[in-house]
């Protein structure tokens, strides 16, 4: 990939390909205790496990949940994105083995159900996405979240949680893109729509 634009559009493709059945099992929840509690298990209908979260254990991931629930209230009142990610990080702070990734997407599964529905207005970093941050915009100091209007202007049509998964998964290609050299032994050759 040699653009930004080549990037988005891989990214789009693979994303209308492959839904996010994270997401939809949590939304089909009979009620929001156990859509917590499936987003906290990282496992989809058919059980299948979060790529994300595979090397966490099972009895981590259900405490998490169980913790959550016991802030229910407090998610249910939540306003935005940032308010639901400051009630989910601590509880999730306080359980080993729930690092920063974890807390993101488990928040970020939960935001999707409430009514109505809360997304990030910033982007969250965690290691990937500090990584395609670093590569994208130079070495610079990142805190927790950036402002999307930090980064080049292709990025612009999209939501704040779509570029946080683009920072991550093609965090490779943006040194290659902006050194303008790329080697074929460079892991920006990734495509993620190949099977599209």
């Amino acid at each position: 990939m040699k653009t930004y634009k080549d990037i988005i559009r891989d990214y789009k493709c693979w994303r209308k390909c492959e839904p996010d059945t994270w997401v939809e099992h949590c939304q089909n929840a009979n009620n929001l205790e156990e859509a917590i509690k499936r987003a906290a298990s990282s496992e989809d209908n058919n059980g299948k496990r979060n790529p994300h979260q595979l090397r966490l254990k099972s009895n981590d991931l259900k405490f998490f949940g169980d913790e959550l629930v016991k802030w229910i209230s407090r998610i249910e009142m939540a306003n935005t994105f940032d308010e639901l990610w400051k009630i989910v990080n601590p509880v999730g702070q306080g359980i080993k083995g729930i690092g920063e990734l974890a807390i993101y997407d488990v928040a970020i599964i939960i935001g999707q159900c409430l009514n109505p529905k809360l997304e990030p207005n910033k982007i969250y970093l965690h290691a990937g996405t500090r990584k395609g941050s670093w590569n994208l915009l130079g070495r610079k100091r990142l805190g927790r979240t950036i402002d999307k209007s930090i980064l080049p202007n292709d990025f612009n049509e999209l939501k704040c949680w779509e570029i946080e998964e683009i920072l991550c998964i093609y965090k490779d290609c943006f040194s290659c893109i902006n050194n303008k050299k790329c080697d074929n032994k460079s892991k920006c050759k990734v495509s993620k729509s190949s099977s599209c």
